[in-house]
Protein backbone atom coordinates (compact mmCIF):
# COMPACT_ATOMS: atom_id res chain seq x y z
CA UNK A 1 0.00 0.00 0.00
CA UNK A 2 1.08 3.74 -0.72
CA UNK A 3 1.75 6.03 1.93
CA UNK A 4 -0.11 9.39 2.20
CA UNK A 5 3.13 11.23 3.40
CA UNK A 6 1.57 12.51 7.01
CA UNK A 7 3.26 14.32 9.05
CA UNK A 8 3.47 15.53 12.38
CA UNK A 9 1.35 18.91 12.71
CA UNK A 10 -0.50 17.71 9.57
CA UNK A 11 -4.07 16.25 9.76
CA UNK A 12 -4.19 13.23 7.68
CA UNK A 13 -7.74 13.48 5.55
CA UNK A 14 -8.78 12.40 2.50
CA UNK A 15 -10.43 15.21 0.92
CA UNK A 16 -7.53 17.32 0.68
CA UNK A 17 -5.13 14.98 -0.68
CA UNK A 18 -7.50 14.10 -3.62
CA UNK A 19 -8.42 17.81 -4.46
CA UNK A 20 -3.97 18.03 -4.56
CA UNK A 21 -3.90 15.35 -6.64
CA UNK A 22 -6.96 16.57 -8.69
CA UNK A 23 -4.66 20.50 -8.62
CA UNK A 24 -2.23 18.38 -10.22
CA UNK A 25 -3.82 17.33 -13.18
CA UNK A 26 -5.94 20.26 -14.27
CA UNK A 27 -4.43 22.53 -16.68
CA UNK A 28 -4.50 25.85 -14.31
CA UNK A 29 -5.86 28.40 -17.06
CA UNK A 30 -8.95 25.42 -18.20
CA UNK A 31 -11.56 26.70 -15.34
CA UNK A 32 -11.50 30.04 -15.64
CA UNK A 33 -10.57 29.83 -12.03
CA UNK A 34 -7.24 28.68 -9.90
CA UNK A 35 -7.54 25.10 -9.38
CA UNK A 36 -7.59 25.45 -5.23
CA UNK A 37 -11.22 26.21 -6.01
CA UNK A 38 -12.04 23.15 -7.15
CA UNK A 39 -15.67 22.04 -6.11
CA UNK A 40 -15.41 18.48 -4.74
CA UNK A 41 -18.06 16.75 -1.77
CA UNK A 42 -18.86 14.22 -0.34
CA UNK A 43 -21.80 12.08 -0.90
CA UNK A 44 -24.60 12.15 1.59
CA UNK A 45 -26.38 9.36 2.86
CA UNK A 46 -24.02 6.52 2.58
CA UNK A 47 -21.02 4.71 4.27
CA UNK A 48 -19.07 4.57 1.54
CA UNK A 49 -16.44 6.84 0.82
CA UNK A 50 -17.37 8.55 -2.30
CA UNK A 51 -16.75 12.42 -3.28
CA UNK A 52 -18.60 13.54 -5.82
CA UNK A 53 -17.68 17.16 -8.04
CA UNK A 54 -18.51 19.08 -11.09
CA UNK A 55 -15.41 18.86 -12.60
CA UNK A 56 -15.85 17.57 -15.85
CA UNK A 57 -19.11 19.99 -16.86
CA UNK A 58 -16.72 22.97 -16.21
CA UNK A 59 -13.50 21.84 -17.90
CA UNK A 60 -15.98 20.51 -20.84
CA UNK A 61 -17.68 24.08 -21.14
CA UNK A 62 -13.93 25.80 -21.19
CA UNK A 63 -12.80 23.85 -23.90
CA UNK A 64 -15.24 22.35 -27.17
CA UNK A 65 -18.64 21.77 -27.56
CA UNK A 66 -18.05 18.89 -28.46
CA UNK A 67 -16.13 17.86 -25.55
CA UNK A 68 -17.85 15.47 -23.39
CA UNK A 69 -17.60 14.86 -19.75
CA UNK A 70 -16.86 10.88 -20.32
CA UNK A 71 -13.91 11.84 -22.47
CA UNK A 72 -12.54 14.07 -19.97
CA UNK A 73 -13.29 12.23 -17.01
CA UNK A 74 -11.13 9.16 -18.98
CA UNK A 75 -8.69 11.25 -19.43
CA UNK A 76 -8.52 12.71 -15.76
CA UNK A 77 -8.78 9.20 -14.42
CA UNK A 78 -5.69 8.08 -16.35
CA UNK A 79 -3.84 11.15 -14.60
CA UNK A 80 -4.63 10.91 -11.07
CA UNK A 81 -4.79 7.02 -10.88
CA UNK A 82 -0.75 7.83 -11.25
CA UNK A 83 -1.01 9.57 -7.20
CA UNK A 84 -1.33 7.61 -3.92
CA UNK A 85 -5.38 7.34 -3.91
CA UNK A 86 -6.92 4.56 -5.86
CA UNK A 87 -10.41 4.98 -6.87
CA UNK A 88 -13.01 4.13 -9.43
CA UNK A 89 -13.74 7.40 -11.44
CA UNK A 90 -17.37 7.48 -12.82
CA UNK A 91 -19.60 10.08 -14.58
CA UNK A 92 -23.08 10.81 -13.53
CA UNK A 93 -26.23 10.90 -15.96
CA UNK A 94 -25.74 14.45 -14.28
CA UNK A 95 -22.55 14.62 -16.13
CA UNK A 96 -20.96 14.95 -12.31
CA UNK A 97 -17.71 13.03 -11.60
CA UNK A 98 -17.78 10.50 -9.10
CA UNK A 99 -14.39 9.29 -7.16
CA UNK A 100 -15.09 6.23 -5.14
CA UNK A 101 -12.43 4.98 -2.85
CA UNK A 102 -10.76 1.48 -2.96
CA UNK A 103 -10.19 -0.61 -0.47
CA UNK A 104 -6.53 -0.32 -0.63
CA UNK A 105 -6.91 3.55 -0.32
CA UNK A 106 -9.15 3.64 2.67
CA UNK A 107 -6.49 0.67 4.50
CA UNK A 108 -3.57 2.86 3.73
CA UNK A 109 -5.24 5.77 5.42
CA UNK A 110 -6.33 4.45 8.28
CA UNK A 111 -2.89 2.67 8.96
CA UNK A 112 -1.53 6.29 8.44
CA UNK A 113 -3.74 7.83 10.97
CA UNK A 114 -3.35 4.99 13.63
CA UNK A 115 0.34 5.47 13.50
CA UNK A 116 0.39 9.09 13.79
CA UNK A 117 0.56 12.08 16.36
CA UNK A 118 -1.80 14.55 15.37
CA UNK A 119 -1.20 17.88 16.18
CA UNK A 120 -3.01 21.08 15.29
CA UNK A 121 -1.71 24.36 13.97
CA UNK A 122 -4.41 26.03 15.35
CA UNK A 123 -5.20 27.67 18.86
CA UNK A 124 -7.45 25.25 21.05
CA UNK A 125 -10.97 26.65 20.88
CA UNK A 126 -12.26 27.84 24.81
CA UNK A 127 -13.25 24.48 26.55
CA UNK A 128 -17.12 23.21 26.43
CA UNK A 129 -18.81 22.84 29.98
CA UNK A 130 -18.09 19.33 31.68
CA UNK A 131 -21.19 17.56 31.18
CA UNK A 132 -21.21 18.18 27.08
CA UNK A 133 -17.28 16.96 27.38
CA UNK A 134 -17.51 13.87 29.62
CA UNK A 135 -19.27 12.01 27.49
CA UNK A 136 -16.73 11.71 24.84
CA UNK A 137 -14.03 11.63 27.60
CA UNK A 138 -15.60 8.40 28.54
CA UNK A 139 -15.43 7.09 25.11
CA UNK A 140 -12.12 8.10 24.53
CA UNK A 141 -11.15 6.39 28.27
CA UNK A 142 -13.44 3.37 27.18
CA UNK A 143 -10.96 2.99 24.40
CA UNK A 144 -8.02 3.26 25.74
CA UNK A 145 -9.18 0.36 28.19
CA UNK A 146 -9.65 -1.66 25.24
CA UNK A 147 -6.79 -1.27 23.92
CA UNK A 148 -4.89 -2.15 27.14
CA UNK A 149 -7.02 -5.09 27.53
CA UNK A 150 -6.18 -6.24 24.23
CA UNK A 151 -2.18 -5.63 24.90
CA UNK A 152 -2.60 -7.66 28.00
CA UNK A 153 -4.08 -10.86 26.43
CA UNK A 154 -1.41 -10.74 23.57
CA UNK A 155 -3.35 -9.44 20.45
CA UNK A 156 -1.70 -6.37 20.16
CA UNK A 157 1.41 -4.49 21.28
CA UNK A 158 1.13 -1.02 22.34
CA UNK A 159 3.53 1.58 22.99
CA UNK A 160 2.62 2.82 26.44
CA UNK A 161 3.20 6.38 26.01
CA UNK A 162 0.26 7.16 23.51
CA UNK A 163 -2.00 3.61 22.92
CA UNK A 164 0.40 3.22 19.44
CA UNK A 165 -0.30 -0.44 17.89
CA UNK A 166 3.59 -1.84 17.43
CA UNK A 167 2.45 -5.06 16.72
CA UNK A 168 1.37 -6.63 13.90
CA UNK A 169 3.12 -3.19 12.13
CA UNK A 170 0.63 -3.36 9.56
CA UNK A 171 -3.43 -4.33 10.65
CA UNK A 172 -4.87 -6.74 8.63
CA UNK A 173 -7.84 -4.22 6.99
CA UNK A 174 -7.86 -6.29 4.40
CA UNK A 175 -7.87 -10.06 3.64
CA UNK A 176 -6.07 -12.10 1.18
CA UNK A 177 -8.51 -10.90 -1.89
CA UNK A 178 -7.94 -6.71 -0.87
CA UNK A 179 -11.16 -7.01 0.47
CA UNK A 180 -12.81 -5.12 3.55
CA UNK A 181 -12.60 -7.56 6.32
CA UNK A 182 -15.58 -5.32 7.37
CA UNK A 183 -19.11 -6.27 6.71
CA UNK A 184 -21.59 -4.42 9.91
CA UNK A 185 -22.89 -1.12 9.24
CA UNK A 186 -21.93 -0.30 12.61
CA UNK A 187 -17.66 -0.35 11.56
CA UNK A 188 -18.25 1.02 8.06
CA UNK A 189 -20.16 3.61 9.57
CA UNK A 190 -17.35 4.98 11.95
CA UNK A 191 -15.30 4.69 8.83
CA UNK A 192 -17.74 7.28 7.42
CA UNK A 193 -17.47 9.33 10.50
CA UNK A 194 -13.55 9.51 11.06
CA UNK A 195 -13.59 10.14 7.30
CA UNK A 196 -16.15 13.49 7.86
CA UNK A 197 -14.31 14.28 10.91
CA UNK A 198 -10.97 14.76 9.49
CA UNK A 199 -12.20 15.85 6.65
CA UNK A 200 -13.85 19.50 8.32
CA UNK A 201 -10.81 19.33 10.57
CA UNK A 202 -8.55 19.67 7.68
CA UNK A 203 -10.55 22.02 5.41
CA UNK A 204 -11.17 24.30 7.54
CA UNK A 205 -15.18 23.71 7.67
CA UNK A 206 -15.29 22.68 11.44
CA UNK A 207 -17.45 25.71 13.18
CA UNK A 208 -18.17 23.20 15.75
CA UNK A 209 -15.61 20.50 17.32
CA UNK A 210 -17.79 19.41 20.37
CA UNK A 211 -20.20 18.35 17.88
CA UNK A 212 -17.45 16.31 15.88
CA UNK A 213 -16.40 14.83 18.55
CA UNK A 214 -20.35 14.00 20.00
CA UNK A 215 -20.78 12.59 16.37
CA UNK A 216 -17.82 10.76 16.58
CA UNK A 217 -18.60 9.45 20.71
CA UNK A 218 -21.99 8.65 19.14
CA UNK A 219 -20.33 6.43 16.12
CA UNK A 220 -18.35 4.86 18.37
CA UNK A 221 -20.66 3.70 20.79
CA UNK A 222 -23.04 2.00 17.68
CA UNK A 223 -19.33 0.09 16.74
CA UNK A 224 -18.93 -0.69 20.46
CA UNK A 225 -22.57 -2.25 20.92
CA UNK A 226 -22.36 -4.36 17.91
CA UNK A 227 -19.04 -5.26 16.96
CA UNK A 228 -17.41 -7.71 19.00
CA UNK A 229 -13.56 -8.54 20.07
CA UNK A 230 -13.58 -11.03 22.43
CA UNK A 231 -14.39 -14.66 22.46
CA UNK A 232 -15.23 -16.24 19.22
CA UNK A 233 -14.34 -13.37 16.99
CA UNK A 234 -10.66 -13.63 18.98
CA UNK A 235 -10.56 -17.26 18.66
CA UNK A 236 -11.78 -17.89 14.49
CA UNK A 237 -10.92 -14.64 13.07
CA UNK A 238 -8.23 -12.96 15.15
CA UNK A 239 -7.65 -10.54 11.86
CA UNK A 240 -10.98 -8.77 12.20
CA UNK A 241 -10.50 -8.53 16.25
CA UNK A 242 -7.09 -7.00 15.17
CA UNK A 243 -8.79 -4.64 12.83
CA UNK A 244 -11.31 -3.68 14.71
CA UNK A 245 -8.85 -2.34 17.26
CA UNK A 246 -7.38 -0.50 14.92
CA UNK A 247 -11.16 1.20 14.40
CA UNK A 248 -10.79 1.76 18.44
CA UNK A 249 -7.36 3.46 17.85
CA UNK A 250 -8.48 5.43 15.40
CA UNK A 251 -10.93 6.94 17.30
CA UNK A 252 -8.92 7.15 20.51
CA UNK A 253 -6.27 8.91 18.69
CA UNK A 254 -9.01 10.91 16.69
CA UNK A 255 -10.93 12.10 19.78
CA UNK A 256 -7.80 12.87 21.74
CA UNK A 257 -7.18 15.43 18.81
CA UNK A 258 -10.41 16.83 19.67
CA UNK A 259 -10.29 17.70 23.13
CA UNK A 260 -6.91 18.17 23.65
CA UNK A 261 -6.39 20.94 20.39
CA UNK A 262 -9.67 21.83 19.74
CA UNK A 263 -11.84 21.57 22.74
CA UNK A 264 -8.64 22.90 25.08
CA UNK A 265 -9.62 19.87 28.12
CA UNK A 266 -8.33 16.75 28.76
CA UNK A 267 -8.40 13.13 27.28
CA UNK A 268 -8.41 11.07 30.18
CA UNK A 269 -7.41 7.39 29.56
CA UNK A 270 -9.43 6.51 32.33
CA UNK A 271 -12.36 7.43 34.86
Amino acid sequence: MGNFNVNCGEIPALKPQLLAQLQTVIPKNSLGCEPTSIPLTRAKNTTEIIYLSPIALKLARSQTENTLPSQLAADLSSLINAGCLDFTLEVLPSGWLQFHLAPVSLATWLQNLISTSLHSPVSPSPSASTSSLFSIQYTHARCCSLLQTAHREGLIILNQKNHQIITPAHLPWLNSCQCWRFTQNQELGLISRLVDTLDSLATGTCQNPLKLATGLSEAFDCFHSACRIWGDVRTQTPELAQARLGLIRATQTTLQFLLKDFLATDAPVEL
